[in-house]
Order: structure tokens, then C-alpha cells, then sequence
């Protein structure tokens, strides 16, 4: 009889054992579940899951992270200019710049609105003639800034479009001329910019791809006069120097490929740059075209190898 309500106590132990383990277990699944809705509520730019599975709302999950997320990239590539206020040849070299963009989800709509700022410097200091009797040098200088909407169409597909404001400074010397040694380019317009993108692996390697594209609207542009000199704006002829920009004439392209490799704490970029800029006034042409390979580095990573991805 001992025997048997020993036997008895130990299979009421096992039993209630086996109960409560499968209601932490139901639970469990039900926290995970409601973790998982979360982390795709927070895939938005600049939420990090982290911090998002500390919070039980979808405002507060997307409000309580909203980090920058920064690419630094350098670039080296090939530039091809034509000032026809300096020499009426191409001059082509070998271009280097370093550029910075910083992005960041909105708070009132961290779901749908992005920021981003943009920083670039690129030289060429060496360019020549297509007989090479002559160099030319030059660097330009640029800042964007944009306030973007955002979207999803799937788990692995972004668009975004919006628009901002450029500025940029610069210019080319040709010191082989006594008159005329330097053609600036300055301009400032707004701009309308457009993204598409997609995850995917390559092998067990999480994988961003991506599109981006801006050109400039309106706005305005330094042209000299064609053949007039420094000295003349010294004694006061400063007339039809600053003109009306507008895609008839002025254009102006900036598209940039990129491939985006997720290593975890540290994410790699890998590109390909086009920039194309023209613009015509005084009976005269700037105009400049590049091509340029990119490598970037995204400090803090994509967080695509958790399934908690960083950014959208």
C-alpha cells in the first residue's frame, strides 16, 4: 500500500511538473509572438529592436530607439570636365572623395519619414588634355539635406522619395592661362531624390541592395561671362553672373548602386557612383561627368543576421 501511494505522489508530482512547464511554455510563445509583432513594427529607419522589445506599444516601441545610422565612404574613380570659359577641350583624370551621409527616422511618424543629411568632397588633381600638353585641377564641395517618406511593399522591398535642398561649391583651374586661370561652379536648388532597395543573402551573408538617385528642380548658378576676366568683376562689371537654374539649363544627376553587407556589429558598403552636371548661360558650357567605385563603412551594422534589422 506504500508502495503504491509512493507511486501515486510521484506520478501527481510529475504531472503537475508537466503542467506548469507547458504554461510557461504557452506563455513564452505568447511573449515571443507579441516580440515578433513588434520587430516588424520596428523595422522602420533608425529602430532598434533592442531597445523596441522593452516596450509593449507600437508608438513606444518605434519612439524609445531612434538612432542616426552613418555611412562614411571613400571614392575613387574617373572625371571628365569641359569649361568652355577655359580651354574649348575635354580634360579628364583620376577623381578621389570621401563622403558622409546620416539618416534618421522622424518622430512624428517613425514609420514613415526619414532625414537625411549628406556631406561630400571630391578632387581631381590631376587632369589632362586629350594630348596631354596642358593639366587642369579642380575640387567641389557639396551638402544635401532631405526629408523623405518611407514605405514597405514586403518583408524584403523599400521605396522611399522626398526632396531637400543642395548647395555646392567648387570649381576648376587651368594655370596655364594668364586671364582666365579658374572657372568656379557654385549653385545652390532644391532637390527631389528617390531609393528603392531589397534584402536578400548572399550564401548565410544578410544582404542589403540599393538605389538612390537626386536631381535638382530649381535654384540657382555662378556662370562668368564667356571670355570675361577677374578684373573686370574687380572694377564693378558684375551683371548676369548669378542665373535662374532650372532642367533646361541646368541638369544635374547624382545615382548611386549600392550592396550592403551585414557582419554584425560593422557593415560594409560596396558602389558604384554617376554623377553628371551641366550647366549653360552666357553663350557658354560647364559640364562634368563621373564614375566612381565606393567603399563605405556603417558603424553599429544592418542587425539583418538577428532578423532585427536596423534599418528599413
Amino acid at each position: 500500500m506504500w508502495g503504491a501511494g509512493k507511486f501515486a505522489l510521484i506520478m501527481a508530482l510529475l504531472l503537475a511538473a508537466l503542467a506548469a512547464g507547458g504554461g510557461d511554455a504557452e506563455a513564452q510563445r505568447r511573449r515571443g509572438s507579441r516580440h515578433d509583432r513588434h520587430a516588424d513594427d520596428c523595422r522602420v529607419p533608425g529602430c532598434d529592436w533592442n531597445e523596441a522589445e522593452k516596450h509593449s506599444g507600437d508608438a513606444e516601441c518605434c519612439a524609445a530607439s531612434r538612432p542616426v545610422i552613418c555611412v562614411y565612404s571613400f571614392e575613387i574613380g574617373r572625371r571628365h570636365v569641359y569649361s568652355q570659359y577655359l580651354a574649348p577641350v575635354d580634360y579628364s583624370g583620376v577623381q578621389y572623395a570621401i563622403s558622409g551621409r546620416w539618416s534618421k527616422a522622424m518622430p512624428f511618424a517613425p514609420r514613415r519619414a526619414m532625414m537625411s543629411f549628406g556631406a561630400r568632397v571630391a578632387v581631381f588633381p590631376t587632369m589632362f588634355n586629350p594630348r596631354k600638353t596642358a593639366s587642369m585641377m579642380g575640387v567641389d564641395v557639396g551638402f544635401s539635406w532631405s526629408m523623405s517618406a518611407y514605405w514597405r511593399t514586403s518583408r524584403n522591398f523599400m521605396f522611399s522619395i522626398g526632396g531637400g535642398p543642395d548647395l555646392e561649391a567648387g570649381g576648376v583651374a587651368l594655370l596655364k592661362n594668364s586671364n582666365n586661370p579658374a572657372a568656379p561652379n557654385l549653385a545652390a536648388s532644391l532637390a527631389i531624390d528617390a531609393s528603392a532597395g531589397w534584402r536578400g543573402r548572399i550564401g548565410r551573408l544578410p544582404m542589403e541592395a540599393s538605389y538612390r538617385i537626386r536631381m535638382p528642380l530649381a535654384g540657382a548658378f555662378f556662370m562668368m561671362g564667356y571670355g570675361e576676366t577677374y578684373y573686370e568683376l574687380w572694377v564693378g562689371n558684375r551683371t548676369d553672373l548669378v542665373h535662374f537654374g532650372w532642367p533646361g539649363n541646368r541638369q544635374k544627376v547624382d545615382s548611386h548602386l549600392t550592396l550592403r553587407l551585414d557582419f554584425g556589429k560593422t557593415a560594409m558598403e560596396l558602389g558604384y557612383r554617376f554623377e553628371l552636371n551641366r550647366a549653360h548661360a552666357n553663350n557658354q558650357t560647364y559640364r562634368f561627368y563621373s564614375n566612381a567605385f565606393t567603399i563605405g563603412v556603417i558603424p553599429g551594422g544592418l542587425k539583418l543576421k538577428s532578423s532585427k534589422p536596423r534599418l528599413p
